[in-house]
């Protein structure tokens, strides 16, 4: 495997940890099928990207919709924001980042 001459990635921003890509570098002689691995994973990765963004080609139903449409049809991606004892306790710990456990039971 060649040295990377330029770091890169794919959104095109600094790596976030180079060590793990210098360590990778070193030892790859060490391991003769990760480039087909690394292939395979890819092209597993694609497949999946492509299907996973259908819903956002241009022409379908959200690449038509209107930004108030969007922002109707906006709903959090967990549910459990203020469900439940843990979730209101890690609300309250965002909010109050001194609080203490005994004050949250009280």
């Amino acid at each position: 495997m060649a040295q990377i001459s330029t770091p890169c990635t794919l959104d095109g921003q600094p790596w976030q940890n180079i060590a793990v890509i210098q360590k990778v570098e070193k030892s790859y002689l060490d391991y003769p099928d990760l480039t087909g691995a690394l292939v395979a994973f890819f092209q597993g990765t694609l497949q999946k990207l492509e299907r996973f963004t259908e819903e956002f080609k241009e022409g379908s139903p959200i690449s038509l919709a209107t930004p108030e449409q969007r922002w109707l049809a906006f709903r959090n991606i967990t549910n459990d924001l203020n469900e439940g004892v843990l979730g209101l306790c890690c609300q309250l710990y965002r909010r109050y980042s001194n609080i203490r456990f005994g004050q949250v039971n009280a």
